[in-house]
């Protein structure tokens, strides 16, 4: 982007205004410069940097700004590389992609090929089970007796909650956390949570440092979702399945026409470092 911005082509119509070691600002990049500088909130709070002399200055300082991080090399560093990659990226993208992936209308597509996405893919579209946890959170010490207490039956699992318990929140709430579905739990506690039957407790389970002890209080069952009642999502799915199968196709070409390598031994070394850390 700083490359770029630096120069400005002379054409007709187009005259030089600032000429610098490194490039120009010509009049079409000043008036640039002025379209997106009214957009800035600075310019709503500061009108008079919309003035000419001003504009000019502002343009000025910027591309000098620009030139002192080019002589610096800044611009060849690996992470400034990457941000500016970065935002580079993200505007050639919009101002391209109409011409690299042609635009899909969602309200193309049949009712018949709704249906057949839908029955392709069932499982995109359940209700699923809700689990009603109560929990104890103790010391790791203690929640084996916990345990011992609560299937023996020598006292309830709200007793135990009121007597035993560190966490506050269920505490307050007789150990209750809620309905939810599992993907919802914190993912250490999701094993013992779906291994566990109506009304059964689980035995403690380590986490950090603490002992959970779970009991399940009531759990729905997975439901299927009808089609007439997410026909809209449904399409909405298959415009982004579409469109990533376009995109998918697109970057083939495009690494193609680039003439894209990877250099296996280096992709081989890469990994490995970052699978150390």
């Amino acid at each position: 982007i700083a490359l770029i911005a630096g120069c400005g082509d002379k054409q007709e119509g187009n005259e030089v205004v600032v000429s610098y070691k490194g490039g120009v600002l010509t009049k079409h990049d000043l008036l640039a410069h002025h379209t997106l500088l009214k957009r800035d909130p600075r310019s709503k709070r500061n009108p008079e940097l919309l003035q000419p002399d001003q504009l000019l200055e502002h343009a000025i300082n910027m591309e000098m700004i620009i030139q002192a991080g080019l002589k610096r090399k800044i611009h060849q560093d690996p992470y400034v590389r990457q941000k500016l990659h970065e935002h580079m990226s993200a505007l050639f993208l919009k101002l391209l992609q109409k011409e690299l992936v042609a635009e899909i209308n969602p309200q193309d597509y049949t009712d018949e090929q709704i249906e057949t996405f839908y029955k392709e893919n069932l499982d995109l579209y359940k209700n699923p089970a809700l689990y009603s946890i109560s929990l104890i959170k103790a010391s790791t010490a203690e929640a084996e007796g916990i345990y011992q207490k609560i299937t023996s039956g020598e006292i309830d699992f709200e007793t135990a909650v009121a007597t035993y318990s560190t966490d506050e929140k269920s505490k307050a709430n007789n150990g209750s956390i809620g309905k939810k579905s599992l993907n919802k739990f914190q993912p250490s506690w999701r094993k013992a949570i779906s291994d566990l039957k109506l009304g059964e407790v689980s035995q403690p389970t380590d986490i950090s440092g603490n002992a959970y002890i779970f009991l399940l209080t009531n759990k729905t069952q997975e439901t299927q979702k009808e089609l007439a009642g997410i026909k809209d999502k449904v399409r909405n799915d298959m415009l982004y399945n579409d469109y990533r199968k376009e995109w998918e196709k697109t970057y083939s070409r495009l690494r193609n026409e680039f003439s894209v390598e990877i250099d296996e031994r280096s992709k081989f070394l890469f990994i490995q470092e970052m699978a150390n850390k």
